[in-house]
């Protein structure tokens, strides 16, 4: 029986550009159980990852495509149009181009169930950072795709399926040379009247490019015959960089085509989106042929054309002064608001697939005339996102309704709908965020399928989703346009993550919730949530609660952002329950106390009743809400009673979380009566009154990024460059007569000489620095960790070396046992700061070839193991009793059990991460089996484990060591595996059975991810 691995979690950042998400369709292969109303794809550093956030069980995000080696820039579906046997339009691929100067499809696996890239379109000389697509007008048809680059060109490929094999058959049939100009934005779409494809690019020049087929070329190599495209028109009117583009096609109706229409909307760093009405040519002359008051009229194609041209600034300004009724007569009036409002614009497009009814050519040529419809002004800065609502079939017609939403650098989100009066397009709902420390707002905004949800994203990495609520009986599509009517739109809670590498992370003391840190300069906190559903209940967010009986339903979210720092962190480790420290380019290392709300907020989402309420010295007591002062005071055994804040605040231009007790939010509350003031003003220091409240459900993003920091309790100098790596001694078992001994805090730096290549040691009791570092290494210390009795300090390094560091003496067990409080309970003296509690005692000098990133000891604390550059990971095991190793063999004083190699294993890329799990008993009388985890270069994770001894003569060597089996690659990262973590307690340290079982493994990457599995063993 093989390996069961499966994914927890995978937290990942979406990347801060727009068009790099798109909320796609159902897979045409996949049932409607699964996918529900679609996917969403979004890039992910150089992934592409896909998850469903309509799922009722809230996983997040199920799988990530690796293939990029670049950053994604743009994501795009390429769709089946809607019909009235489907209402909803079926994902056929998408496709995702990149920084690596590619492009490539993606397709859902219909046997494996996952997605799988089909093919890779190569040619761009520079980073890909537009996609439009166009699928074939049948299924027989080659889909059309174009890719942007920043070489100025774009390029469009064909691709069709091949029968019986899973690769598709693309091909490059044209390049548009841009010149200087960079297309920002590519959309395509069909001519009304035609299957002609109009392709529009917004480019760096603020104009919109279009292009069109004008004459037929010989057939391609896939048998088809291909129309180039030649530039027809540029429209102006943008002030800046246009950013996004959108296209619709409106029908008539039954017997009514000749209102078909095709509207694009365009976005731009002007702050402005435009309207843009393609009409066909007869259409447009006919509507306007008989309307004598026009000075030219569309009826002469010598007449369409832009006639601000022949104004000046100062004519305009004239002619709207006149058209808004302040001198001049009403024709005159109309005839120069009628040059301001630009006139429509022709555009001639043809050749082998025209309009065969237009008699005009013998070309078989199609003429549409181009207008502005509409600018509409309605944020505050650059416009990143316009898109239209999809199409879809309501009441056995096929609608597209009159809706778009645009995102933009404001941080907000408007939905747009013509007034059913005037016709003049008016927002109809404002969403957005509040606070935060980013300027640069959303980047893509997009409707859900059905129209019935809206989603977003913005520069943390996190989405943002709201839900059409109804405020009456009116359901979507009663008003005929498939959009709602009185609706309120409901926040919602959805997928987020790091937006850099993921440097390092910690499980708490009790394994109950995860901790990491990244150079996007976060701390984030990740928890599950636990809660019981009623079959058949309808998934609604902020009703599922962890009462309801039913189902037990558990899923892993980013429960607190406790850290928000102005430099990229790279370490954390936990010193306490409630309590941990962190490290960062600023050479500092902070410590951290949970607050009281977030303890109870704990209790209530993890469904955890045991979780205790631990003060910031290290003990705990009962959870009984609000202040913890009272009960802390009645418990004995605490020592002197420490009140645990509701909350911290980040002041505007600190770097330190600043505690908020509750006299702080009594004060601000008997100060005003203000309900308004008091949400954003406690006491001057801009907390909410909403923070006493303990959370029932994972916080939506804008709780997150500004109300679940964590107070800073002390800092800590002494380097002298970038902080790499930080360990505490563990929670052991004490007996009832000692008093536990305080946790003691290991750092180191950067260094490039052994002066700075030493590691400090700190007492938590007061937060100062033990007198004498460990020196011993030349070179930067990639890893600290203590065996799991805290008697060994093991450090590696860059020079090639390890390092082990005893312990001389438990301090506080020796000043506890003599000295004693009043009442006659012990109290903990701080340490002698002028004696190190650790001397180095072993030191092994290129233990490997290359630089070791990493350390890990075994449960029982027999073995530690050791990953390098050099692709090895050895094993290391007490031997005999000999002399102190560092050289002085004169010393016969220093004696101590030297550690050597007992096993070393070969991988296929170089190892960056090692950890061991916990020690597994399977059903023989063998010794438990140890189990490592070992991370690499490229993502890969493999399990190595011990075997048991063949025969006699090997028992006392101990047992064999073997490289065992891999975890699957699509569900691994696709970097540099930074670190790993299995989910155990620091207490339990026994072999568990691995039938009964299931074990979870922590992993952070370069690629921005977090990752938990679950592994179940044979």
């Amino acid at each position: 029986m093989a390996l069961l691995a499966e994914t927890d979690l995978i937290s990942v950042g979406c990347n801060p550009v727009p068009q790099v998400a798109v909320w796609a369709p159902p897979p045409h292969v996949a049932n409607d159980a699964t996918f529900g109303l679609g996917v969403v794809a979004y890039g992910a550093n150089n992934l592409v990852a896909l998850f469903d956030p309509l799922e009722p069980e809230h996983r997040g995000v199920q799988q990530t495509l690796k293939g990029h080696t670049g950053r994604v820039n743009c994501v795009r579906a390429l769709s089946t149009p809607v019909t009235l046997d489907e209402p909803l339009a079926r994902t056929v691929a998408l496709v995702s181009g990149a920084a690596d100067k590619t492009a490539r499809v993606w397709k859902l696996d219909p046997v494996l169930g996952i997605w799988r890239c089909s093919a890779t379109l190569t040619g761009p000389t520079c980073p890909v950072i537009s996609v439009g697509v166009l699928p074939g007008p049948s299924s027989t048809d080659a889909d059309l795709i174009a890719v942007g680059s920043t070489d100025g060109t774009v390029r469009l490929y064909h691709r069709r399926e091949v029968p019986g094999q899973w690769e598709d058959r693309t091909e490059l049939v044209q390049t548009i040379d841009g010149g200087s100009k960079y297309a920002l934005a590519i959309a395509l779409a069909r001519l009304p009247h035609s299957t002609l494809p109009i392709l529009a690019t917004g480019c760096t020049d603020s104009k919109i490019h279009l292009y069109a087929p004008q004459t037929t070329t010989p057939a391609t190599d896939d048998g088809s015959v291909f129309t180039p495209f030649t530039h027809i028109l540029a429209l102006t009117g943008h002030g800046n960089w246009v950013r996004s583009l959108s296209f619709a096609r409106f029908d008539g109706g039954p017997g009514n085509d000749d209102d078909d229409y095709l509207m694009l909307a365009s976005g731009a760093q002007d702050k402005y989106i435009r309207l843009w009405k393609f009409v066909p040519y007869r259409a447009a002359f006919t509507s306007t042929a008989t309307n004598a008051t026009t000075d030219k009229t569309i009826s002469d194609p010598a007449n369409v054309h832009d006639d601000t041209a022949e104004l000046s600034t100062e004519q305009m300004l004239e002619a709207l002064q006149e058209a808004l009724g302040q001198t001049g007569s009403s024709v005159k009036n109309y005839q120069l608001t009628t040059r301001l409002s630009t006139k429509a614009q022709l555009m001639v497009v043809g050749g082998g697939g025209g309009d065969s009814d237009n008699k005009d050519s013998t070309e078989a040529l199609a003429r549409f005339a181009v207008s502005i419809e509409a600018v509409v002004l309605g944020h505050d800065d650059w416009v990143h996102s316009v898109q239209w609502q999809p199409r879809c079939a309501i009441n056995g017609t096929i609608v597209q309704p009159a809706g778009f939403v645009s995102t933009s650098a404001d941080k907000s989100m408007i939905v747009w709908r013509p007034d059913p009066a005037t016709g003049i397009w008016i927002s109809t709902a404002r969403v957005g965020e509040m606070g935060g420390m980013s300027t640069l707002g959303f980047f893509d905004g997009m409707f859900s399928p059905d129209g019935r949800h809206l989603l977003a994203h913005g520069a943390t990495g996190a989405f943002h989703m709201w839900s059409a609520v109804p405020n009456t009986d009116i359901t979507v599509g009663e008003d005929g346009d498939g959009l709602e009517i009185d609706v309120t739109w409901t926040p919602q809670f959805t997928v987020s993550g790091h937006t850099r590498a993921v440097q390092s992370l910690a499980w708490d003391p009790r394994a109950r919730y995860l901790v990491t840190v990244s150079l996007d300069q976060t701390t984030r906190l990740f928890a599950p949530w636990q809660r019981r559903k009623v079959a058949g209940e309808a998934p609604t967010t902020h009703s599922e609660g962890s009462g309801a009986t039913g189902k037990l339903i558990k899923s892993w979210h980013e429960m607190a952002r406790p850290q928000v720092h102005g430099y990229d962190l790279q370490c954390v480790a936990f010193t306490a329950d409630y309590q941990f420290v962190s490290g960062a380019d600023e050479k500092v290392l902070r410590a951290f106390d949970a607050p009281g709300t977030f303890v109870e907020s704990l209790v209530a989402i993890t469904g955890d009743e045991s979780t205790p309420l631990v003060t910031p010295s290290g003990d705990s007591i009962e959870v009984k809400g609000g202040d913890d002062s009272s009960a802390a005071a009645a418990e004995p055994s605490m020592g002197v009673a420490v009140a645990r804040p509701v909350a911290a605040n980040l002041p505007a231009l600190g770097l330190s979380n600043k505690a908020v007790f509750e006299n702080d939010l009594q004060t601000a509350e008997a100060m005003t009566d203000d309900f308004l003031a008091r949400q954003y003003s406690v006491g001057g220091r801009g907390v909410a009154d909403t923070l006493r409240n303990a959370l029932r459900i994972p916080p939506l993003e804008e709780l997150r990024m500004q109300h679940t920091l964590w107070p800073e309790t002390d800092k800590v100098y002494g380097h002298g460059y970038e902080l790499i790596s930080v360990a505490a001694t563990h929670q052991t078992s004490t007996p009832p007569s000692r008093t536990p001994a305080a946790p003691i805090v290991a750092s180191c730096c950067r260094s490039t000489t052994d002066r700075h290549a030493v590691i400090r040691l700190v007492d938590t009791r007061r937060w100062l620095e033990f007198q004498h570092p460990l020196p011993g290494h030349t070179l930067t210390v990639t890893r600290l960790t203590f065996s799991p009795d805290n008697r060994y300090l093991l450090s590696v390094s860059r020079d090639r070396s390890w390092q082990l560091s005893e312990r001389i003496q438990d301090q506080s067990e020796e000043t506890s046992a003599s000295s004693s409080s009043s009442e006659g309970r012990r109290v903990r003296e701080p340490a002698d700061l002028s004696v190190a509690p650790y001397r180095p005692v072993q030191h092994f000098p290129k233990a490997h070839a290359r630089i070791i990133w990493d350390a890990a000891w075994s449960p029982d604390g027999q073995y530690f193991a050791t990953g390098s550059r050099d692709k090895n990971v050895k094993i290391w095991h007490q031997g005999q009793p000999s002399l102190n190793t560092r050289g002085d063999d004169n010393d016969q004083s220093d004696k101590h059990v030297a550690w050597t190699c007992v096993a070393t294993l070969k991988l296929p890329e170089a190892v960056t991460a090692v950890d061991f799990g916990p020690l597994v008993q399977d059903s023989s009388p063998n010794a438990p089996t140890y189990l490592l985890a070992v991370g690499q270069e490229d993502g890969r994770i493999t399990l190595v484990r011990s075997c048991p001894p063949k025969d006699t003569t090997e028992v006392a060597s101990g047992p064999a060591w073997e490289i065992w089996t891999a975890l699957d690659d699509w569900i691994c990262p696709a970097g540099f595996v930074s670190q790993l973590a299995w989910r155990r307690t620091e207490t339990g340290r026994d072999p568990i059975t691995a039938a009964e079982t299931p074990l979870q493994l922590a992993c952070s990457s370069h690629d921005n991810s977090v990752r938990i599995f679950t592994l179940r063993l044979p």
